[in-house]
C-alpha cells in the first residue's frame, strides 16, 4: 500500500497514514492480528501554543506545511525506524514558525516514540504537546482499561466513565503505564520517563464506540516566546499476550532500574527504618467510624484503647495522630505549635506500651488567613499560575473532578475548611519550613516519626515563578523539590533518632524509597493491586480507609491488606472492640503477616494460581469477591509463599494447583509444600514433579499461609 509507511516488530505492527499527515492508522496484534484501531480519524500529534495577550492556538499533524518521511532499515531491509517531519509551520503572522519531527523506533519488544518541536517565533511558545496520539480505539464488550489510580483500578464499563483523566506524578496516576486490555491481549501505553517530570495521561470518548488516548507534556518554560520542546523520554507502546498483570511485571521491569530504585529492596536497604518496616498494625483517629472529620479526643481513656488493642494483638503497632495540634483541622497551617496539652504525655504512655508514634502535618499547603503567612512574607515562595491561564485551568480541574479547586490571579489556591495556598517545594524557604517543623516533633515531643500529607498523592502544579530558581512551567522540579525537601528533614531528624522515619499519602513511584505510602482508599469494586504488582519487596505500603462499621467490609479490607502486602488497619480505635469478630480477625491476620513476611513485606507480587472447588461469590461492600481468597509470592530466598484467607463465616474446600516452573526455573522437577506458623513450620507434602497440587480446608474467617520450596535443585 503506497498510502501506507509501516513498521513492526514481533508484537506490534503500526501503519501511518501518508494521506493523511502520518496519523496513525492501524495498531495491529502480530500474534492474534487484531487491529485495536478503527482508522476512522488517525491522528498523531497536537501542540497547543500560546503569546504574549495569554491568546492559545492549536495545531496538529494536519497543520499546512512541507511534510516527508524517512526510513531506517536494519541489514536485511526491514524497517527499524521511521521519521516524520512538518517544517516551515506557520502560526499566526509568522510563516516559519514551528519544526516538528518525529520518530517511531522498534526493538524486539516495543515501540519507542519522541517528538521534537523546534521554535523559531518571537512571539509564541509551546504550551503543551500531546504526543503519541491514538484515535479511534475500538471498544468492544468485555474489554478493560487497568490505570494505576491509588493502589489500582480496572475500568470495565469504558465508555460510561469517560474521560478518564490522570495526572502524573499523583493518586490519578501513581505510576507511568495504563493497558487497554481486549480479550487475551493488552495494549501496554506508557511514558518511560526515568526523571518523572510532570505530565497527563488522557482516554477520552471518540464517537460512540471509540476512545481517543493521548499523553500530554507541558515544556520547561511553557508558553513564553520561542519555546520548543524536545521529548526526553520515550513513550512506549506495544501489545502484550496476557492481561493487567502481564503488563504491570513488563513495567516492573523498566521501573525497577530508575532512580527510585537505585537503594535496592527493602530486605537490604539500611537507610529504611526498622520501625517503619516492623509495623504491622496501625491505628488512627483520623476519621469517624462513618468516615466524617471530626475533632479527635485524646484523653487517658481514648489512649488506653489504643494501648489495650495493641497489647491484643500482640504485634508491632503504629499510631498516626491526628488532631495533636491546638487548631481546629485543616486550619493554620503551618501553625503547629505549641501543641495540645495532652499531646507529649499522650507520646509517653504509647511509648510505655511499645507503640510508635506518628503526628500529621501538611506538608504542601499555607492557611493565608494566619499571621504567619504575613509575618514570613511566604506569599513569595507558593506556586504561581499565569494571569491568562486561571479559568482555563479552573475549566480543566473542574472536568478532572477537583471541585474544591480554584485559582486567583498569581497563585495556586486550594479551599477546604480554610484558604490555603499551594507551596513551591522546589524553594528552601518551604524545605526549611516543613523540616523545621519535624526537627521539632521529634527532638521536643519524641514522636517516631511524621506524617507529610498530599506530598505523594496530590497534583504538582506549573510554577511560573521565576525568583524559586526553576525553570517556569512544566518539567520535573517538583519532584525534585519535594524529593531535596523529604531529604532535608532525614537529615534533621535522624540527627534525633537514627531510626525516625517519614510517610506521605497515597502512592506515587518518585517518592516510594524515601517515605512510607499511606494507601487508603476505602473498599471498591474493580481496585486491582497494579502498584504492588510492580513495586512488591520495594517500598513499604501501609493503611486502608474504613468508613464503613460492617464487619464483612471491614473484614474484606483487612483481607486485601494481608494479600497485598500492605501493613495492616489504619482504624480508628472506637472502631474496633476487643473480641469482637473483626478483631480476632485481624489478629489472626497480623499474625500472618508477621509469619509471611519475608512474602508479604519483602518478596515479589506474583500471579495468584486459580482456585477450584467449594469457593462461592460473596457481595459485600457493594464488591463481588470469591469467599476464598489468594495472594502468591515469591521471598528473598526464591521460596514461593502462598497466603490463603476465607472470608466467610462458613468453611469451604478448594484445590489449589501451581506449576513451579511457572515461579522458578523452567527445569524444575521437584517441591516441598509447607505450612507456616509462628514460630515453627510443618511440612506438609514432597512432590517428585513441577505440578503441586493441593486440597485445603478453609475454617470460616480464617487464614493459611503456605511455603514451597523447590527440590532438588534451587531457582
Amino acid at each position: 500500500m503506497n498510502n501506507v509507511t509501516s513498521i513492526r516488530n514481533g508484537h506490534v505492527r503500526l501503519d501511518f497514514d501518508r494521506t493523511r499527515n502520518f496519523g496513525v492508522r492501524s495498531l495491529t496484534s502480530v500474534k492474534s492480528g487484531v487491529n485495536f484501531l478503527s482508522g476512522r480519524t488517525p491522528r498523531l500529534w497536537r501542540i497547543c501554543v500560546k503569546n504574549k495577550r495569554h491568546e492559545f492556538v492549536t495545531i496538529d499533524n494536519n497543520v499546512s506545511s512541507s511534510k516527508s518521511c524517512g526510513i531506517e532499515r536494519d541489514s536485511h531491509g526491514n524497517p527499524v525506524s521511521l521519521h516524520f517531519s512538518w517544517r516551515r509551520i506557520p502560526i499566526g503572522e509568522e510563516p516559519d514558525a514551528l519544526d516538528v519531527r518525529v520518530s517511531v523506533n522498534v526493538d524486539d519488544e516495543m515501540t519507542r516514540w519522541r517528538i521534537d518541536v523546534e521554535n523559531r517565533s518571537s512571539e509564541w511558545g509551546v504550551w503543551n504537546i500531546q504526543f503519541p496520539i491514538l484515535s479511534g480505539l475500538i471498544v468492544e464488550p468485555g474489554n478493560a482499561i487497568a490505570y494505576p489510580r491509588k493502589v489500582g483500578r480496572l475500568c470495565r464499563d469504558i465508555l460510561s466513565n469517560m474521560p478518564l483523566k490522570m495526572v502524573y506524578p499523583s493518586y490519578t496516576s501513581t505510576m507511568q503505564y495504563s493497558l487497554f486490555l481486549k480479550k487475551d491481549e493488552c495494549l501496554y501505553l506508557a511514558a518511560h520517563d526515568p526523571s518523572a517530570s510532570y505530565k497527563h495521561f488522557t482516554y477520552e470518548k471518540d464517537g460512540e464506540s471509540e476512545l481517543t488516548y493521548y499523553l500530554t507534556n507541558y515544556p520547561e518554560g511553557a508558553g513564553l516566546p520561542g519555546t520548543g520542546y524536545t521529548m526526553p523520554y520515550d513513550a512506549v507502546i506495544t501489545i502484550l499476550a496476557g492481561d493487567w498483570i502481564t503488563g504491570s511485571k513488563f513495567y516492573r521491569r523498566w521501573a525497577l532500574r530508575q532512580y527510585w530504585c537505585r537503594k535496592g529492596p527493602i530486605w537490604k536497604r539500611r537507610d529504611l527504618s526498622k520501625w517503619l518496616r516492623n509495623i504491622t498494625v496501625w491505628f488512627s483517629r483520623a476519621v469517624s467510624p462513618l468516615g466524617e472529620y471530626r475533632e479527635r479526643e485524646h484523653t487517658p481513656v481514648n489512649i488506653q484503647k489504643i494501648v489495650d488493642l495493641a497489647k491484643y494483638l500482640d504485634v508491632p503497632v503504629g499510631y498516626h495522630w491526628y488532631g495533636w495540634e491546638n487548631k481546629p483541622y485543616d486550619t493554620c497551617y503551618p501553625e503547629y505549635f505549641p501543641p495540645k496539652p495532652e499531646f507529649k504525655p499522650g507520646v509517653e504512655e504509647l511509648h510505655k506500651a511499645g507503640i510508635y508514634v506518628m503526628p500529621y502535618i501538611n506538608a504542601r499547603l499555607w492557611d493565608i488567613d494566619t499571621e504567619s503567612w504575613w509575618q514570613e512574607r511566604a506569599e513569595a515562595w507558593c506556586a504561581k499560575a499565569p494571569f491568562k491561564l486561571v479559568d482555563g485551568l479552573r475549566d480543566y480541574y473542574l472536568s478532572a473532578g477537583w471541585w474544591r479547586e480554584r485559582i486567583d490571579l498569581t497563585k495556586y489556591m486550594e479551599h477546604w475548611r480554610a484558604r490555603f495556598a499551594v507551596m513551591c517545594p522546589y524553594t528552601e524557604f518551604w524545605q526549611e519550613k516543613v523540616a523545621m517543623i519535624c526537627d521539632r516533633l521529634v527532638g521536643e515531643h519524641d514522636v517516631d516519626g511524621v506524617y507529610l500529607d498530599q506530598i505523594s498523592s496530590w497534583y504538582p502544579v506549573l510554577c511560573f515563578d521565576p525568583t524559586h530558581g526553576h525553570p517556569v512551567g512544566g518539567g520535573h522540579y517538583w519532584v525534585d523539590g519535594y524529593r531535596r525537601l523529604i531529604e532535608k528533614v532525614y537529615r534533621r531528624i535522624r540527627k534525633r533518632k537514627y531510626h525516625a522515619f517519614l510517610t506521605s499519602e497515597d502512592n506515587a513511584e518518585p517518592y516510594m524509597d524515601l517515605v512510607g505510602l499511606l494507601t487508603w482508599s476505602p473498599l471498591m469494586p474493580d481496585m486491582i493491586p497494579m502498584f504492588q504488582m510492580v513495586y512488591s519487596g520495594w517500598c513499604v505500603t501501609f493503611g486502608r480507609s474504613f468508613p464503613s462499621s460492617d464487619e464483612a467490609t471491614i473484614i474484606l479490607t483487612v483481607a486485601q491488606q494481608l494479600l497485598w502486602g500492605t501493613q495492616l488497619g489504619w482504624f480508628d480505635p472506637d472502631a474496633i472492640s476487643l473480641r469482637s469478630p473483626e478483631a480476632e480477625y485481624l489478629k489472626e491476620a497480623a499474625s500472618a503477616f508477621k509469619t509471611a513476611k519475608k512474602f508479604v513485606l519483602f518478596g515479589e507480587m506474583l500471579r495468584p494460581p486459580l482456585l477450584k472447588g467449594d469457593n462461592p461469590t460473596l457481595k459485600i461492600g457493594g464488591v463481588e469477591t470469591p469467599a476464598v481468597l489468594c495472594s502468591c509470592w515469591k521471598a528473598p530466598d526464591n521460596t514461593i509463599g502462598l497466603v490463603f484467607t476465607n472470608i466467610d463465616t462458613s468453611p469451604h474446600e478448594i484445590v489449589c494447583q501451581i506449576d513451579i516452573r511457572n515461579y522458578c526455573s523452567p527445569n524444575q522437577r521437584g517441591a516441598v509444600l509447607s505450612r507456616l506458623y509462628e514460630p515453627p513450620k510443618k511440612r506438609l507434602a514432597v512432590y517428585d514433579s513441577p505440578q503441586v497440587v493441593r486440597t485445603i480446608k478453609m475454617e470460616g474467617r480464617s487464614i493459611q499461609v503456605l511455603e514451597i520450596s523447590t527440590a532438588p535443585s534451587v531457582c
